[in-house]
């Protein structure tokens, strides 16, 4: 069966830094978690309007996105399942490690893994630092890449005279010509769809990922349509978003046939509303990553989780994302 869905490109007009979460900069992450994606976009939309707090909660439940992941022109680049990828064309024992590497599949590689994985993959197809996999025809012929890394010497300002500047080192994410992020966005309904198409807007304008004060992560965007071929019965389904489940949606029987990576989401507050709690640190919540494989097809809900610090007097809450898109598959 294909099913559409509404996508927006983001085509960054200048470098990107996206935090793992922890002290260092010396490592960017190449998407966009799901979380950070939605919160961004509704802190921008009540910038835009002044909501009431009714307003508010509905407006946070009006929308979901899945993560943002890397495009090449007219590829789409989804995260690698954790089912295993399609047997090889060729021997590639001397490969073994770069093949490994592979983080993100196309379009096409990703459709036939959703079907049981029936494609061989030719070593061609995987990008020269070997994290990409593509056989798309704009790709083919070149040794594509989508983006590059460049490690940046910084030094922290000292807030005192007594302080001494500390140098450290910041990677940032430089996108080739026509490359950039995207992510699929659901509207439960139309009353807030112009002001969610809005706000996307204005996080152009203003950026994601840290040194957004200046100029870094802005980008334009782009909206378009995704036909996606799904199987129409699937044995598995597989996020494309960070998934925080709720009650009833997993048990041990299911977690035991499932193929699954956690990850802890947290961090300091980041709302510029309220700068004086910009050094407070969230609390912390752990959730299934993207590409995780769910044994069953019964809905799973997740759900949405306030990590406002209880020892903070931060007067909103600060919700983080937890209900993810799903896509059904066929393991074989």
């Amino acid at each position: 069966m294909v099913k559409r869905y509404k996508i927006v490109r983001m085509n960054f007009q200048s470098p990107l830094h996206l935090s793992r979460g922890g002290m260092g900069y010396e490592n960017s992450l190449t998407q966009l978690h799901s979380d950070t994606l939605k919160s961004a976009i509704f802190s921008s939309a009540l910038v835009l309007d002044d909501l009431n707090e009714i307003q508010t909660e509905e407006l946070w439940n009006s929308f979901i996105v899945s993560s943002a992941f890397p495009y090449l022109k007219a590829e789409l680049f989804f995260p690698k399942p954790m089912l295993g990828l399609q047997e090889f064309e060729e021997e590639h024992d001397a490969n073994a490690k770069k093949f490994k590497k592979i983080s993100f599949i196309g379009k096409s590689y990703f459709e036939d893994l959703l079907h049981g994985g029936k494609k061989r993959i030719s070593k061609k197809h995987i990008s020269s630092r070997g994290d990409f996999l593509s056989d798309h025809p704009d790709l083919q012929g070149s040794d594509y890449k989508v983006m590059q890394k460049e490690l940046q010497q910084r030094i922290t300002v000292p807030r005192g005279s007594l302080e001494d500047t500390v140098p450290f080192y910041q990677e940032r994410i430089f996108f080739e010509q026509d490359a950039g992020l995207w992510f699929i966005l659901e509207a439960s309904d139309q009353k807030h769809s112009a002001l969610v198409n809005g706000a996307i807007g204005v996080l152009g304008e203003s950026g994601v990922g840290t040194d957004r004060n200046v100029g870094n992560g802005q980008f334009s965007i782009e909206t378009d349509e995704l036909e996606l071929n799904l199987p129409e019965a699937g044995n598995k389904q597989i996020n494309l978003g960070l998934f925080c489940p709720d009650t009833g949606d997993l048990n041990s029987d299911l977690l035991a046939e499932s193929s699954y990576l956690l990850i802890k989401r947290g961090g300091y507050i980041s709302n510029l509303n309220d700068p004086q709690f910009l050094s407070y640190r969230k609390k912390s919540v752990y959730m299934f990553q993207e590409g995780s494989a769910f044994a069953g097809m019964g809905k799973l809900n997740g759900k949405f989780v306030d990590l406002k610090p209880e020892a903070v007097p931060v007067n909103h809450p600060i919700w983080r994302e937890g209900r993810a898109i799903f896509l059904p598959c066929k393991e074989n």
